[in-house]
């Protein structure tokens, strides 16, 4: 039988099946005599080859394995064949390798493959967002695109307008409209908007349309300017500048007034007592001018005692003796007052370049003359009895009172009706502060003074009884205006109704009231001889009084 190889027989151990029992050890062959003895395992050539041929296990134990064989172990001497187990070991070793080079492999794997994997499709997202982003980004284009060739295609634009201040013109596109306004339907290009309005500056801009989108503009005009001229003989007149009911500028000539608007002005120049008032138009980028020769003169007041109060147009302007310089050329009133003298009107005529010249002796005032009627000074009018004194043609004012006592206790409020609810106590202190008042002035005849009639002199002025009674004026809605009241033959008024008047006669606790009143309560008066009496310090709605001023021993 031929000796297998040793390739064959590792064939055979691994083609051998699980669970079969050892090979059938080789028989030993003999060699013949022919034949030379085969080489043992450890022999090798010179060369140092391993030796050709079949490679041959030994069993053979060492000393060391010295032993009892295992029963039914068989024991085999010189050479044998491969143990029945040690393919297994080949199958580890095999399976070993294979796992190492499959670690190997997947440490390079995950080592170098798996991060230019991970680089690699990380390349490939950001591409494809970019791609994506690139694509959308086209599409607006796109979109916006068409939506201008929309526009375009469309031809119209839209212009909207508004100016301060109103009124002004604007012009676009070859037509024209009051501020504020909307250009529409204009067609594609370039235009140019003017706005305009007298007395200001044109305002000019190129504007293009280039789609149906509204161009607003808001456009604040600015006013044109010129110059102001005002010059005056004599120099250092004053000055103002009107526009309209304001004053724009003032100051004193001569002046240029620069960048005034453009427009109409009124100019007026006053020098001392002069004045001149002139209207001019100041014109876009040209000096207007205004001169004015003031014919003025002066006047000298001169009054004989000398400190008089010199009233001129209602105002006083010094004590005599006084000069007025810079008044105008002509007649001018002048009045002179001096406590305790009469005063004295007089009228001056004035001349330019010169001065004029007045001298006035004043009169003693020696109070209203006996016989004639008068006013007072706070316009109580006064008429003169052949009795020798007077009396007031009405009741005291509510508007009387106040100016002599400072304060208003009426009801039936009204400035010309009559005081009401006014005490006898009120009532003569108003008497005693209007004497004083007058008599300081002395405006008064010596030794006389304001009071309340006795009963007698009331009596004595009422006169005779008016057919029908009395009349009770402000019947039950109060009092009226005391010049409403009828007048009796004396031309006094209100003698009976309106007010109860106070007289200063006492009756008991109490003074005497007579002539009756506007309350109810009162008008069962028949008689002008009727009466009433009232304590001292009682006010009613219907307690009013006159006065008389005559000769006393005070």
């Amino acid at each position: 039988m031929p000796q297998k190889s040793y390739t064959d027989r590792i064939k055979a151990l691994v083609s051998r099946p699980h669970g079969a029992g050892p090979a059938t050890p080789a028989q030993p062959v003999v060699p013949t005599p022919a034949e030379s003895p085969a080489p043992s395992d450890t022999t090798r050539g010179h060369a140092g080859r391993p030796p050709s041929g079949p490679i041959i296990f030994s069993t053979t134990k060492t000393k060391k394995d010295k032993g009892k064989p295992k029963f039914g172990s068989p024991v085999l001497r010189g050479r044998r064949s491969l143990p029945a187990n040690d393919w297994r070991v080949i199958a580890l070793t095999v399976a070993s390798v294979a796992l190492a080079v499959l670690s190997l492999v997947l440490v390079w794997f995950l080592a170098v493959i798996r991060p230019k994997m991970q680089a690699h499709i990380a390349e490939q997202q950001a591409k494809l967002a970019l791609e994506v982003k690139q694509r959308e980004e086209l599409v607006a284009a796109l979109a916006a695109k068409d939506q201008e060739l929309v526009r375009a295609h469309s031809l119209v634009g839209v212009l909207v307008i508004d100016a301060q201040p109103a009124g002004a013109q604007a012009s676009f596109a070859g037509r024209t409209a009051a501020c504020p306004t909307n250009f529409s339907g204009v067609a594609l290009g370039t235009y140019t908007l003017t706005v305009h309005k007298d007395g200001y500056e044109d305002f000019v801009e190129t504007i293009q349309v280039t789609n149906d989108v509204p161009i607003a503009r808001s456009v604040q005009l600015v006013p044109s300017t010129g110059q102001l001229v005002i010059e005056t003989q004599p120099a250092g007149a004053l000055f103002s500048i009107e526009a309209g009911d304001r004053v724009i500028r003032s100051g004193e000539a001569p002046a240029v007034i620069q960048n005034l608007p453009v427009g109409a002005y009124a100019i007026r120049l006053k020098k001392g007592e002069a004045e001149h008032r002139q209207e001019v138009t100041v014109q876009r980028n040209q000096a207007t001018e205004v001169r004015h020769r003031f014919r003025i003169g002066r006047l000298r007041i001169e009054s004989e005692p000398a400190g008089a109060d010199v009233l001129f147009k209602g105002r006083v302007v010094g004590k005599t003796p006084v000069i007025l310089a810079e008044l105008p050329e002509s007649a001018f009133d002048i009045e002179l007052r001096l406590r305790k003298f009469l005063p004295r009107r007089v009228t001056a005529q004035i001349v330019a370049d010169h001065e004029t010249r007045v001298s006035e002796r004043l009169d003693p005032n020696l109070g209203p003359p006996p016989g004639q009627d008068f006013t007072s000074s706070i316009g109580l009018e006064m008429v003169w009895l052949a009795d020798g004194f007077w009396v007031s043609r009405h009741e005291v004012t509510q508007a009387q009172f106040l100016t002599v006592i400072g304060s208003d206790p009426s009801s039936n409020k009204g400035r010309f009706r009559p005081v009401d609810s006014v005490t006898w106590r009120q009532a003569s202190a108003f008497c005693d502060k209007l004497t004083a008042a007058e008599d300081a002035a002395e405006s008064l005849p010596s030794g006389f003074r304001f009071n309340l009639p006795t009963e007698s002199e009331w009596l004595g002025f009422a006169g005779p009884q008016q057919p029908g009674g009395v009349t009770v004026l402000g019947s039950t809605i109060g009092t009226t205006d005391v010049n409403r009241a009828p007048a009796n033959g004396l031309g006094l008024r209100g003698v009976w109704g309106n007010v109860w008047e106070w007289c200063l006669d006492p009756d008991g606790r109490g003074r005497v009231l007579l002539g009756g009143g506007w309350t109810p309560i009162y008008d069962g008066l028949k008689q002008i001889t009727d009466r009433t009496t009232a304590p001292e310090d009682e006010a009613n709605p219907s307690f009013g009084f006159r006065v008389i001023l005559k000769k006393t021993r005070k």
